[in-house]
Formats: structure tokens, C-alpha cells, sequence
């Protein structure tokens, strides 16, 4: 079981470091135990079930407190779970009650094997419950919305195409999360290698590529058209910019979204130096991998000084807060908290 260590950011300035599990306001319960490292995600139904989803494409049930021994699903035939990739993302719709739709997000292996280093793509999709036993998924319900062409690489389709491009170990699928208009949110990292100043990183500048992107969609999988509020980069079409809420990110993994303005706020996991949280302003350019922090990427700059020209600081929108690697790294989005259980001066504020 993983131990959580949780900042606290306020959602305008001034930062306000956490208060420790150890304050007397907190107290902690175990609610299941399960394989060490492999949970990566956890969601409430509306009966109070608890779909905890694992790395390696296994979703449990915690019902009525306890653990259920047969999975709701099992996709770890085809997941790829080499470093950074996995089955990261999952969402419940929300007449869940009704239509027993789940989404997911993950990092799809055509070969069998989950640790396979080859380029891979992803699966946005959409599964459904089992009517005559919610517990578990029904069989052969998955319906890829996004993500449809999956033979890696991605580059060998034409700009614009329908692919999830992670040809590194590093920045694959994230999030999913539904906004009150009944859109679903996504963030995809930039698909390129960590370990040096990778070209593909510039797809994350590119409108019409999935890297790099926090995405807004119809739960079909389609673009927002009026009387829906369009996004920013809408063109009537059906085509990836359309579906672009904002981009010139590295590894957006995690977000939450504010349950007043429904802005998303992410946790951007930086290079070598930087990490960042991001309010998702619609069309925000962040800058990667130009930009990394509040200032210039030197890297990326060095090597690639005609492509980061026109990333000029009139068009990167900052980091709401950015931090070194002195302080920590790996920035995890998470929730602005809006219960009760937790003390009055959490209440409000953006955890990550």
C-alpha cells in the first residue's frame, strides 16, 4: 500500500505547505488492500461502490466494504505497462446508474507482452457494465472512441490522424474526467523520450496531434459543437484541434477539475529541473518543450532554435505555481476539495 503525501496550494496565491497526516483533524482507515504498486486511480459510484483501477488494466469493487474477488474488468492482455505506460485513466458517465458506461484510458499492447519496449499507441474507450450484474463488465462491450488507428507508430499516418503517439517509455495516457455540460476531459503526455531533447516533444506544439494535449470531447468521442460551448481551436470539423482544450504540455498524468468554474487544474511533471501546476485556461499554450517553468527550456532551445522560435513569452501562458527539483518532482495533479471531513483551511483548495 502506498503512503500519500499530500501538498496544499491554494487556488489564488499565497502557496500554504500541507499539514501532515499527524495533525489531530486527520485520521486514517483502511478501506481494501491490494497488490503493492498497482493501483493508480479510485472513483465512487453512485450506490457507493468504490472502482479502484490498476496499472496492469484491472478494475476492483469495493462494495458495501468489502473487496470483491472477481475484477469488474481485466484488459491486462492488452496493456503495456513498460515504465510510464498503463491503464491510467478511467471515468464513470454520469448516468452511470442508468447506462452502466465506463471510460478508459490506456496504453494499448497488440503483442501480449506488457513490458514490450517497442512505439505504442492508446485506447480511448468505453465499456459498459453488465446489466444483469453491474459487478462485473459485460463481455466484449469496449468501444474505442479515440485512438482508432493503433498500429505504431503514429507517424506513419497523416497529420490530423486518429492516433495516441507514444513511441518513448515515458508520457503516455492520463486522465479522464467529466465537467458538468456531460463533456469528458483527457490529458496525453508528449510520447517522447525523457532522455534527451527529443523532436517529437514538439509535437506538444502541434494542434493536430494528440500529444502534448488536454483534450475536451463528446462522450462519443467527438468534438463539442454548438449548443455546447465549442473549444477554443473548433474548425467544424471533427478533427483533433477541435477536440484541443489547451496543449504545450510534457506529462499532464493528473488533474482535477473546480467545481465552481470547471476549469481543469494540472499537474504537469517536468524534465530535469521543473514542475508545474497549470489552470487549464481554454487555448492556454504552456510552452513545452520551448518553455519549462516561467522560463525558456535551455535543452530544447540548443537544439531545436527555428522550431522554438515562434514560442515567445507573448503566447506560453506561465504555471499558476512551479516548483524545482530541490523541493520534489513528478507533479501529480489532484481534487479541489469541497467536503466536509476535512479541516475548515483545506476546504476550497487545489491538492497535488
Amino acid at each position: 500500500q502506498g503512503v500519500f503525501l499530500l501538498f496544499l496550494v491554494c487556488v489564488a496565491p499565497p502557496y500554504v505547505d500541507a499539514i501532515t497526516f499527524n495533525d489531530a483533524g486527520f485520521f486514517s482507515e483502511p478501506v481494501a488492500t491490494l497488490a503493492p504498486f498497482k493501483p493508480v486511480g479510485v472513483t465512487f459510484a453512485p450506490d457507493g461502490r468504490i472502482f479502484i483501477w490498476q496499472r496492469d488494466g484491472v478494475i476492483r469493487i469495493v462494495k458495501n466494504g468489502t473487496l470483491l474477488p472477481t475484477p469488474f474488468m481485466d484488459f491486462s492482455s492488452k496493456v503495456n505497462t513498460y515504465t510510464d505506460h498503463g491503464f491510467l485513466g478511467v471515468a464513470l458517465d454520469p448516468n452511470f446508474a442508468a447506462n452502466g458506461w465506463v471510460y478508459v484510458f490506456y496504453t494499448y499492447e497488440a503483442g501480449g507482452n506488457p513490458n514490450d519496449t517497442a512505439p505504442k499507441t492508446g485506447h480511448l474507450s468505453r465499456v459498459t457494465a453488465d446489466p444483469t450484474n453491474p459487478d462485473v463488465m459485460l463481455a466484449n462491450s469496449e468501444v474505442i472512441l479515440l485512438g482508432t488507428l493503433d498500429v505504431p507508430p503514429c507517424s506513419q499516418y497523416p497529420v490530423g490522424a486518429d492516433c495516441f503517439p507514444t513511441d518513448s517509455y515515458t508520457h503516455s495516457v492520463g486522465s479522464l474526467r467529466f465537467l458538468e455540460d456531460g463533456t469528458l476531459m483527457a490529458s496525453h503526455g508528449d510520447g517522447a523520450s525523457a532522455s534527451f531533447a527529443d523532436v517529437l516533444a514538439l509535437r506538444s506544439q502541434s494542434l493536430d496531434s494528440y500529444a502534448g494535449k488536454l483534450l475536451r470531447i463528446k462522450p462519443d468521442g467527438s468534438a463539442p459543437q454548438a449548443p455546447l460551448t465549442e473549444n477554443p481551436f473548433n474548425d467544424g470539423s471533427n478533427s483533433i484541434r477541435s477536440k484541443v482544450w489547451a496543449y504545450g504540455l510534457r506529462n499532464p498524468f493528473r488533474f482535477g477539475v473546480h467545481p465552481t468554474t470547471g476549469l481543469p487544474w494540472i499537474g504537469d511533471v517536468g524534465w530535469n529541473t521543473w514542475e508545474e501546476i497549470n489552470k487549464g485556461v481554454p487555448g492556454a499554450n504552456y510552452g513545452w518543450p520551448c518553455w519549462e517553468g516561467n522560463g525558456q527550456q535551455p535543452g530544447y532551445q540548443a537544439s531545436f532554435p527555428t522550431q522554438c522560435q515562434p514560442v515567445t513569452a507573448a503566447v506560453v501562458t506561465n504555471p499558476s505555481y512551479t516548483y524545482d527539483r530541490t523541493v520534489g518532482s513528478a507533479a501529480i495533479g489532484g481534487a479541489i476539495f469541497t467536503g466536509a471531513q476535512y479541516p475548515a483551511a483545506y476546504v476550497g483548495n487545489f491538492f497535488f
